[in-house]
Parts: structure tokens; C-alpha cells; sequence
């Protein structure tokens, strides 16, 4: 009974509030969330977490949704969220963790898994490095942040990855 009280109002919450409203867009997840629809909890999540997203800035309201998105994620069977999305949603979430809470218990864990979602695709292995440079940095360890960008300038000095890199 719960879970479907959750549904109801997760569903009045998107039809009547949402519209006028658009920060109500977490109660709706929330609510999807509690109701057991993971997966459209997970697709309101990260929706929020794109309206508050911007490339050059970090939030908090950002890096909660992201988050959330994330924990999400890792509860669903592993085919149902496809590993591009996978990638982007934990990146986001360890990017926003780095810059506001670099101490965050969950982040060496989350940056191996990114390494091991990144695998051969040099574009996510570049969101990697920087993400594992930027670690090791927030936390002096001095060598391992020049080994991981050390690979960096390698991939960035390479003609074959030049559309990966600033010019």
C-alpha cells in the first residue's frame, strides 16, 4: 500500500506541480524512487540533475541529483542502464564529489569503477585520468597525480586522439 501511495503522488506531483514548478522535479523521483520505479526514478534524477547541471560549474544541487541518479544505477541489474549512460552519470557524480567533497568516503570506489567503465574508449579514459589526477591532487598525493597525467599528455600529444583534445 505504501508503494502505490508513493506511485499516486509521484504522478500528481508530475502532472499538477511539475508544470508550474520545475524544482518539484525531486519530489517526483523521490516518490518514483519510494514507489519501487527505479528506473523512472532514475530517469527523473537525472533530468533534475541536468537542469542544474552546467559543464563549468559544480553545485550541490547538481552533485545530490547525480548522485542519487548513481545510487540508483548500481541497484538496477547491470543491462538495464546502458554503460555510456553508466559512465556519465557516475563521472558527473565523482566530478561534483572531487571539487565539493573530495574527502567523500565512496570516492575511490567510484573512480575505480569509473576506470573500469572507461575501458578502451580513450574519451572516457580522459574524463578518467583527469578525475584520478584531480583526486590524488585534493589529497598531496604528488607522484600518482603526475603518473596519471603524465598518460594524459601522452593521449593528448597523440595525433590519433587529436579530436579528443583542445587545440
Amino acid at each position: 500500500a505504501r508503494h502505490a501511495l508513493h506511485g499516486r503522488i509521484a504522478r500528481f506531483i508530475e502532472e499538477v506541480v511539475l508544470p508550474n514548478s520545475p524544482d518539484a522535479i525531486y519530489d517526483v523521483a523521490h516518490h518514483q524512487e519510494h514507489a519501487g520505479d527505479l528506473v523512472a526514478a532514475l530517469n527523473t534524477y537525472e533530468r533534475a540533475a541536468e537542469q542544474s547541471f552546467h559543464p563549468n560549474f559544480v553545485d550541490r544541487q547538481s552533485q545530490l541529483y547525480y548522485d542519487l541518479a548513481y545510487r540508483i544505477v548500481e541497484r538496477l541489474p547491470a543491462d538495464t542502464v546502458d554503460a555510456g549512460r553508466r559512465f556519465v552519470i557516475l563521472h558527473r557524480a565523482v566530478s561534483h564529489d572531487i571539487n565539493l567533497n573530495p574527502t567523500r568516503a565512496v570516492l575511490p570506489d567510484r573512480i575505480e569503477t569509473l576506470e573500469r567503465l572507461a575501458g578502451d574508449n580513450t574519451a572516457w579514459r580522459i574524463q578518467y585520468l583527469t578525475a584520478r589526477s584531480l583526486h590524488c591532487f585534493y589529497h598531496g598525493r604528488k607522484d600518482e597525480m603526475l603518473r596519471y597525467s603524465e598518460e594524459l599528455f601522452r593521449i593528448g600529444d597523440s595525433p590519433e586522439y587529436a579530436e579528443l583534445t583542445l587545440q
